[in-house]
């Protein structure tokens, strides 16, 4: 198998990112869904608020084969935490743990610069595997309705436990649009 290299994505990976977004999503959920993952990773990596992500990204070959970003989230409590998403790996380099290796390499950087939480919203099998958690809105608000309430997960990146913050939740421009959730 090829050396994957896992990295933070550059300002010059952004196109790339974005393109290698909207042909996994699209495999996997349909040509609508990679347009609007397209759209909603080129408005993170675009902030209007500029609130730029956390990004990562792995790259085989000199070509990248997956992504990961994290935004920030903000709680009427004064908690915060990031948010993991999207997470797309291109179809040809899935089920062979390159999803979870991004999501550990940007678990591991985000403790060390002192993120307390990482918040995901999506398939619990996955994200199950790399420490993620499934939380109750009551526990950790959610922006807007959520569609799949069982899709909500976190994990907490120091020795404390899970905590319980109060609402409301914010996030970053691009993920402010209810259908997303």
């Amino acid at each position: 198998m090829d050396e994957v290299i896992y990295r933070a994505c550059l300002s010059g990976d952004h196109a790339e990112a974005i393109a290698l977004s909207e042909r996994t999503f699209e495999a996997a959920e349909g040509l609508e869904e990679g347009m609007v993952i397209a759209d909603l990773v080129t408005a993170l990596l675009n902030p209007e608020d500029g609130l730029m992500p956390f990004g990562f990204v792995a790259e085989a070959q000199e070509e990248l084969i997956g992504a990961v970003l994290f935004s920030q989230m903000r709680f009427g409590d004064g908690g915060s935490a990031y948010l993991l998403a999207p997470m797309a790996v291109v179809p040809e380099w899935q089920g062979k743990g390159v999803g979870q290796r991004l999501i550990r390499t940007g678990l591991e950087i985000l403790k060390g610069v002192g993120v307390d939480l990482v918040v995901t919203y999506g398939d619990p099998a996955f994200y199950s595997k790399t420490g993620f958690q499934p939380v109750e809105t009551r526990q950790i608000p959610a922006p807007y309705p959520l569609q799949m309430p069982f899709g909500l997960q976190a994990q907490p990146l120091s020795e404390e436990p899970l905590p319980t913050l109060e609402g409301p939740a914010e996030c970053v421009e691009a993920f402010q649009h209810p259908e997303l959730w």
